[in-house]
């Protein structure tokens, strides 16, 4: 993957706000039918403070809230039946 990633390949798909942090995940579509999430995180001058590729998946279940805390994420999975068993993804930057 390149260093910096092409905005005009990204979608926008869901934002959480703090008081000193923004964490926005944005969407790409692969060729195999996969979205590859790419979560985001901002300061409040949007300086990228972590910028990390999350599993690919065929749906996106797999990605329901966000957590965002002063130094971690936590983005939990939907409370559904087929991502009910999934683990949520802590990322601490």
């Amino acid at each position: 993957m390149q260093d910096t990633v092409d905005e005009t390949l990204l979608i926008p798909w869901k934002e959480k706000r703090s008081a000193t942090h923004v964490a926005v995940i944005d969407l790409r579509y692969l060729n195999q039918g996969c979205f590859s999430p790419l979560l985001r995180v901002f300061d409040k001058e949007q300086n990228v403070l972590l910028e990390e590729d999350l599993p690919v998946c065929r749906e996106l279940n797999a990605y329901g809230t966000i957590q965002l805390s002063r130094h971690k994420i936590i983005i939990k999975p939907r409370n559904n039946a087929w991502a009910r068993n999934k683990n949520p993804i802590t990322i601490a930057f």
